[in-house]
């Protein structure tokens, strides 16, 4: 869970400082960086909903033996 979130929060601020920096665009106004972030965004949120919906964060507690 917690490298889910760090691709969720890492690939967001990746691509939000890309519109800081000049890089020539590739697709849509958006850079390759940018891409390669919005994609580790979204394979971090799905990371994520998938666990939630599989009995959410208490469900990935050590269960007592």
């Amino acid at each position: 869970m917690i490298f889910a979130l760090y691709l969720l929060l890492s690939g967001l601020e990746r691509f939000l400082v890309e519109f800081v920096r000049r890089n020539s665009e590739v697709l849509g106004g958006l850079t390759a960086p940018q891409l390669e972030s919005a994609a580790l965004v979204l394979i971090g949120a799905a990371w994520l909903a998938t666990l939630l919906r599989g009995g959410g964060v208490g469900a990935l507690r050590p269960r007592p033996a």
